[in-house]
């Protein structure tokens, strides 16, 4: 007859529910990043392009502006096991949230959601419900392919 005895399961479980955080940053980030991509192009496609009228036009005018402003930014909490991505124009060509009052970010809230004498132009809400049913699929597809990625890299002792 023979006795095993195994020590450190519970430890080693610890262990590996501390790093599957750390382990899924990178296939989260990828997988954000290409459904934020897929709204990005999206939402572009969707922008109302303001036409120019041969007039002087300010910065704020520039035909396609808000198109050409139209951004995704990625954030990963490894720790939390958490992720989200923003997309929508960018202030000034910076990042997607940053909170300035300048165009063309501000003015395209009036384009989407309108103003007095303005119905508005709901091209965010177009894009994502062009999107919407695909995002579930790209999200795990790329998620999936990153992951095994990752995981190959590590198997070879590599980071």
């Amino acid at each position: 007859m023979f006795t095993v005895k195994v020590e450190g399961i519970d430890d080693l479980k610890k262990q590996l529910q501390q790093i599957a955080p750390l382990l899924a940053a990178k296939p989260m980030r990828d997988a954000l990043n290409a459904v934020g991509q897929d709204f990005e192009d999206e939402a572009k496609t969707q922008a109302p392009v303001h036409p120019g009228n041969g007039a002087k036009l300010d910065k704020r005018a520039r035909p396609g502006a808000l198109r050409d402003s139209i951004g995704h930014a990625v954030r990963v909490s490894p720790s939390k096991g958490k992720g989200y991505v923003k997309i929508g124009p960018t202030l000034d060509g910076g990042p997607v949230g940053k909170h300035k009052t300048t165009n063309p970010g501000i003015y395209g809230l009036f384009i989407e959601l309108g103003f007095k004498g303005f119905a508005g132009n709901p091209f965010m809400r177009r894009a994502f419900d062009a999107v919407k049913g695909r995002v579930a699929d790209r999200f795990t597809q790329v998620f999936r392919a990153s992951a095994e990625r990752v995981l190959a890299r590590l198997a070879r002792g590599r980071k």
